[in-house]
């Protein structure tokens, strides 16, 4: 699906603090294959601002009509990116708990067991209306019938990292 100019990019792309190496070999190769496009740059962490110039400058070469979205939590980044702050608010309990029943249960005929249904509530909860959160939650426990499971993925020390 990708172009070899194009996967080669991404591959750059995963490591942010190669922008300017990015930069070179983006102005030397792609430049000449661009075509419309729309990339996206998810969690940059990334606020080097004399880095990020370099990448600007050769983006403004791309074809007519592409697009670049960045999403960060860092004010900092976005600043750097010269965007408008689009903060996203959290999900309101009611969708949160829809939205993670959605791909733990995936089947609306069936009731799931009441203690595991409050374990859900819990970890719902924790996902503190993040929708990612909540959908990879829900399918990590898609199938997993057993309460002690449920209850692990509860107690997890992952949630340290929240």
């Amino acid at each position: 699906m990708f172009s070899r100019y194009q996967e080669q990019f991404l591959r750059l792309l995963q490591d942010q603090l190669m922008i300017v190496e990015i930069w070179r070999w983006f102005t030397k190769d792609w430049k000449k294959n661009w075509q419309a496009s729309l990339l996206v740059l998810d969690d940059v962490w990334n606020g080097n601002q004399p880095k990020w110039e370099e990448v600007w400058k050769t983006l403004v070469f791309g074809a007519q009509g592409s697009r670049i979205l960045v999403t960060t939590r860092s004010k900092e980044v976005a600043s750097t990116m010269r965007s408008e702050d689009q903060s996203l608010k959290q999900l309101q309990e009611d969708h949160c708990w829809k939205l993670f029943a959605k791909h733990a249960f995936r089947d609306d005929d069936t009731q799931p067991n009441q203690e595991c249904r409050e374990i859900g509530m819990k970890i719902v909860k924790k996902c503190k209306g993040l929708p990612l959160a909540l959908k990879t939650m829900g399918s990590l426990l898609y199938n997993k019938s057993s309460v002690s499971e449920w209850e692990t993925v509860f107690q997890s020390q992952i949630w340290e990292f929240s």
